[in-house]
């Protein structure tokens, strides 16, 4: 091939305005634009297309349109010198704090990990910091996958997730009843299976599985009401000590952390009370 630069092939007729065309924006357009964008810019027939791709073919169609009165009032406002008001967003504060936030990760992972092992018991005891390691390796294992997975263009798009038990609980039995309208599980639900199967497997070669009952009938109403209780905060805090404790914490989001404050509150509050009526 020839290095010489490429040139364009010279239209006949007249030369054409260095003005693009203005899109018109009655019916009829539209339809057109609409139909242009399945199949240029989703790449689909009109008889494969997906809603997911017929929103953003209609997206787009709009948009072509908003753009011209967008570059129109920049260039009024570029002519006539126009003053310009700004106010102050956080919409793009944590890609541009990436540094604050590391740092902030840093020394809260470095304040938790010495509350841990200022404990002489919980220094001698292996299973337990092998155990808290591996809990949070899975967790950033459940964002990593999840987040690959993500496929914004997809027909039903997943966003990234990772571990939690509330809502999933009722996607892995609604999964259940469902199973073959819907093979493939969510990966809430199939956290749930795993957790129990590892469960049972780790009980079975530790030789510690047993089926145990409830010592008298005020026990056992004592831990449904228990149950009920973690079921109706799980939801309205969005979330148990997987999901805001340790999940919802790796994100630095702050309604996690005072759910984990919260958490570890009224464990402590309930202990005590615990202690002194049973």
């Amino acid at each position: 091939m020839s290095d010489a630069p490429l040139r364009l092939v010279p239209e006949p007729g007249p030369p054409p305005s260095p003005e693009p065309p203005r899109l018109r924006s009655d019916p009829h357009a539209l339809q057109r634009s609409f139909l242009a964008h399945v199949q240029y810019t989703r790449g689909q027939g009109q008889d494969r297309a997906t809603p997911c791709d017929k929103f953003q073919a209609v997206s787009m169609a709009v948009r072509d349109r908003l753009a011209e009165r967008w570059v129109a009032t920049k260039r009024a406002y570029r002519t006539q010198d126009a003053k310009r008001a700004y106010y102050l967003s956080a919409e793009y504060l944590l890609g541009r704090a990436l540094g604050n936030n590391l740092l902030a990760t840093g020394l809260l992972a470095a304040g938790t990990l010495a509350y841990c092992l200022w404990d002489a018991r919980f220094r001698a005891s292996p299973v337990h910091i092998w155990s808290g390691v591996a809990v949070g390796l899975t967790v950033v294992a459940g964002w990593a996958l999840t987040g690959l997975a993500f496929d914004e263009m997809a027909a039903k798009p997943a966003p990234p997730a990772s571990l939690t038990y509330v809502r999933p609980t009722g996607d892995a039995l609604q999964w259940l009843t469902l199973f073959t309208a819907a093979p493939m599980p969510s990966f809430g639900a199939a956290s749930v299976f795993g957790a129990l199967l590892g469960a049972c497997a780790a009980a079975l070669v530790m030789g510690r599985f047993r089926i145990s009952t409830f010592s008298d009938p005020s026990d056992t109403l004592r831990n449904l009401a228990g149950a009920a209780l973690m079921g109706i905060g799980g939801v309205m805090a969005l979330g148990c000590t997987v999901g805001q404790a340790i999940t919802g914490v790796s994100t630095l989001a702050l309604g996690s952390i005072l759910t984990f404050a919260a958490i570890v509150a009224g464990g402590f509050w309930g202990l005590r009370i615990l202690e002194r009526t049973v």
